[in-house]
């Protein structure tokens, strides 16, 4: 598999061992035969190689639509959809009692007909059954995603049944080698392009776009680049996403909040680059300008959160705490939420643009609780909360990861944890009047476990320390950073620099 997918031309190639078969697809225009993947698989190796005759696609079943009177229950139903299964050539049979329907495919050839599914229901029933339609479906058309931030065959996973899931999806096959997913879709119910987009971008951390069809897809596709100032949250990230694929002619489109961008896949009759920017002016409110190729878009660092403060009253114990923390967290346009159960607070951080009001989280939170919450602070602009690294040595699987998290986050205080195993860090999102020391973060994961434990950063301390030593404070603007990961990555390296005191990245700023 791996020597044919590295031969130049071939799109894409799976071998079966149990089958003792290769099936690859190749690039039309790059000349690429059967003479010369033989080549390529005899090469070098003791593989016995012949080329099958090219398979026939397979012919689109008849969809036969039955009208059905006199179906009571759900056991009538159940009877008339095993007594159309059972007719010979019938690919698949559906009946649905509410609208009296059957929808039946059936093998195109077989010589099975409308009427031969009539006659079996009127041979062992008292049905009235009626022909509403009897045509081939057309082919399914296939849409193909490229999709970025897959790192295991879980992630893999996740892609497709994301994408199964979507109505008016036939199938879905998702490589993690060549990342990209194929989807056949139902020509007359399927999902548009940018609809798939969506379904795999939303709370997740894969970014996708559509790979450009031939003529006989959806088309070819030019790529647009907007620079969007404005956006404060994944709430606004997801507006501007939503409010580019709903043009006509936008094929997907795939926003950044950490870099401020957007890039939209437009066939030829979308609107020029210029409109789509004022259509995020006029119906987001952000500033969008086009990002041409040689222009880099600005990234000044994000305005300042809201932040607002409840009084809870009514928890008894942190499984009421962490009920109150869920159902605050849960709601777009909140960015952190951190309760406090002897104090009986809460500290909520929301986006400006996008963010719930205080009345919205009491409404929230009463709505599915008993308890009673009052506001104490609302709509205080805060800065970004405080952030604390640590080295982690000694973790080895992902139980100690999952353990690791569990002790940070069960600090108060603590309002959001990342643990990489790979990178052996943690990122600990601390609440900036509540939160621990890296001192007491490092004695809690000590105390639970016999890892090392090292503090990296402390944005607390950058900031200290950065009035009182006579060195230079240096910014620099970091293009690329896609999650905390990154963060940790970028953090780390400069730490390593001799003579740095110490190292802050700010993801979302890009800084």
């Amino acid at each position: 598999e791996r020597l044919l997918k590295e031969t130049a031309g071939v799109v894409s190639a799976e071998v079966s061992l149990e089958d003792k078969m290769a099936v690859v697809q190749v690039c039309p225009s790059e000349g690429v035969d059967a003479a010369r993947l033989v080549a390529v698989l005899t090469e070098g190796s003791n593989f016995q190689v012949q080329v099958l005759p090219d398979v026939p696609p397979p012919v689109p079943p008849v969809e036969i639509q039955l009208q059905i009177e006199g179906m009571k229950c759900g056991g009538c139903r159940g009877k008339a959809e095993r007594i159309l299964s059972e007719v010979e050539g019938v690919v698949s049979a559906s009946v649905n009692l509410e609208e009296k329907r059957a929808v039946v495919l059936v093998q195109d050839g077989s010589g099975t007909k409308a009427s031969t599914l009539v006659a079996a229901l009127a041979r062992q029933t008292n049905l009235g059954v009626e022909v509403i339609a009897d045509q081939p479906l057309a082919p399914a058309p296939e849409i193909v995603i490229s999709i970025e931030g897959m790192k295991c065959n879980g992630c893999r996973g996740k892609a497709e049944r994301l994408l199964n899931e979507v109505a008016g999806v036939v199938a879905a096959s998702v490589s993690l080698e060549d990342k990209q997913a194929v989807v056949q879709v139902c020509p007359n119910e399927g999902p548009s392009p940018a609809e798939l987009v969506a379904a795999l971008t939303t709370n997740t951390n894969f970014t996708a776009c559509i790979v450009p069809a031939g003529p006989s897809g959806w088309g070819p596709s030019s790529e647009v680049r907007l620079h969007v100032e404005g956006m404060k949250c994944n709430g606004c990230r997801g507006k501007a996403e939503r409010l580019l694929t709903e043009v006509p002619g936008v094929l997907g489109a795939e926003v950044s909040l950490e870099a401020k961008t957007a890039v939209v896949q437009v066939t030829s009759g979308a609107p020029d680059a210029s409109k789509l920017a004022r259509i995020l002016t006029d119906k987001g409110g952000f500033e969008v300008r086009v990002v041409s190729e040689d222009d880099s878009a600005d990234t000044e660092s994000a305005a300042s959160k809201l932040q607002i403060l409840l009084h809870i009253d009514g928890m008894k114990c942190n499984g009421c705490r962490g009920k109150a923390e869920r159902l605050l967290k849960e709601l777009p346009g909140v960015q952190s939420a951190s309760v406090s159960l002897e104090e009986k607070q809460a500290v909520v951080q929301v986006c400006p643009n996008e963010g719930p009001s205080a009345e919205d989280l009491v409404a929230h939170i009463t709505a599915e609780t008993n308890f009673t919450v009052a506001v104490l602070q609302d709509g205080v602009p805060t800065a970004a909360s405080p952030e604390v690294v640590l080295r982690i040595d000694g973790m080895s699987c992902g139980g100690c990861r999952s353990k690791a998290e569990r002790l940070l986050n069960e600090v108060n205080g603590v309002t959001a944890v990342d643990v990489s195993l790979e990178e052996k860090r943690a990122l600990v999102v601390v609440c900036p009047r509540e939160g621990p020391t890296a001192t007491e973060l490092v004695s809690v994961l000590t105390a639970g476990s016999s890892w090392s434990i090292e503090v990296v950063s402390d944005s607390r301390a950058v900031d200290a320390e950065a009035t009182v030593q006579s060195g230079p404070v240096v910014q620099l603007q970091i293009e690329g950073m896609k999650c905390v990961s990154c963060k940790g990555k970028v953090e780390r390296l400069l730490t390593e620099v001799p003579g740095v005191v110490g190292a802050s990245v700010d993801l979302e700023g890009g800084r």
